[in-house]
């Protein structure tokens, strides 16, 4: 599931747009991170045999 979200934005110069388009971009990175470890924790518990 994909939420794309957009909004316009305006920035005041060429250095706030990079600092703000690295900043969402390693924002993205970490919630993909969490996401795959999430997902391998949740395969590993299945895999032992844990319910719950």
């Amino acid at each position: 599931m994909s939420y794309d979200y957009r909004f316009p934005a305006e920035f005041v110069n060429k250095t706030s747009s990079e600092v703000y388009f690295t900043w969402s971009a390693a924002q993205a990175l970490v919630y993909n991170v969490k996401v795959q470890e999430a997902h391998y924790h949740y395969r590993f518990l299945m895999s032992s045999g844990v319910k719950g």
